[in-house]
């Protein structure tokens, strides 16, 4: 087991944001049920928070029409830095019934 390391920052250098992801809709997704179809939802992972959608049944053309909102995310470091390089936001798709 390699050992944890901790890094920490001063607090003026650690900020809160509020992270504000609207979702509309995916189209042709993949049908992984054997009707063809979908049980899709999506999850919204952004440093290490994460938010999802509802499941939509039998569908690869997902309509969410969806807000999903993170707050109190902190990330360390100069807010200019941070505004030149901001951190990912990683959507994922994944059948209901697969997990």
């Amino acid at each position: 087991i390699a050992p944890r390391m901790m890094i920490e920052f001063p607090p003026a250098n650690v900020r809160k944001y509020q992270l504000r992801a609207y979702l509309y809709q995916a189209r042709g997704l993949l049908g992984a049920d054997p009707t063809g179809y979908s049980d899709p939802y999506a999850r919204i992972v952004f440093g290490n928070r994460s938010g999802m959608t509802n499941a939509l049944h039998q569908t690869c053309s997902p309509l969410w029409d969806t807000s999903i909102i993170l707050d109190n995310i902190e990330i360390c470091g100069d807010r200019n830095e941070i505004i030149g390089n901001p951190p990912n936001v990683v959507i994922e798709f994944f059948d209901e019934d697969l997990l």
